[in-house]
């Protein structure tokens, strides 16, 4: 249901697909206040950008869907690029990158902005990836095969430090076709790797 949101055409936008595109490959959302209009010019007032719950008519929901059909249309190296420009990871299948990117923009969209002091001074960011197959039973267990941290400063949302180790699975050491297409990680990678225990106490 998500992906046929995303994917519904928007009517009397005004502006050519093209000129679209263009827009959202340029426009930059590490700030969370530049908002996309028509043709291509920027709004750079701070806006707040997350409307009242259940409020879809807000703006930002038609340039979310904006950035969404641009992205559909991007070809694989054109989402690693635009994955490798926002320091986002780049494996993974050609949905998953597509997924990815339109789950940033959504969230950059979304984000209010800061009128208070962070609290914290830096933050860890961590995305884990598992062990899967491509019809999980309800008791499957799923193992950690990479653990990959970033160190962000709040202040200025710059990537300061970085730790990442694939780890060896335990119950399953060998991993499925599957896992290996969406997460990207190869089975050398985990058979040279040390196991989750191991890697824990080196990230602390």
């Amino acid at each position: 249901m998500e992906e046929q949101k995303e994917n519904r055409p928007l009517q009397n936008t005004g502006c050519q697909e093209e000129e679209l595109c263009g827009s959202i490959k340029n426009v930059e959302l590490s700030a969370g206040v530049k908002r996309m209009v028509s043709g291509g010019q920027e709004d750079k007032g701070i806006h707040p950008t997350k409307p009242s719950a259940g409020d879809f008519s807000d703006p930002v929901y038609k340039e979310i869907a904006f950035a969404n059909g641009c992205i559909n249309r991007m070809g694989k190296d054109e989402l690693k690029a635009k994955l490798t420009e926002l320091k986002l990871d780049t494996r993974g299948v050609k949905d998953v990158l597509k997924k990815r990117l339109k789950n940033y923009y959504k969230k950059q969209k979304l984000k209010q902005p800061n009128d208070f002091e962070a609290y914290y001074d830096y933050i860890c960011v961590i995305d884990f990836e598992a062990t899967c197959e491509e019809g999980n039973t309800p008791d499957y267990i799923h193992e950690i095969i990479e653990f990959p941290i970033v160190l962000v400063n709040t202040r200025t949302m710059d990537i300061e430090e970085t730790f990442q180790r694939y780890v060896r699975p335990e119950l399953k050491p060998k991993l499925s076709e599957f896992c290996i297409n969406l997460t990207g990680i190869t089975q050398v990678s985990v058979r040279n790797a040390q196991f989750f225990s191991c890697s824990y106490k080196e990230c602390l």
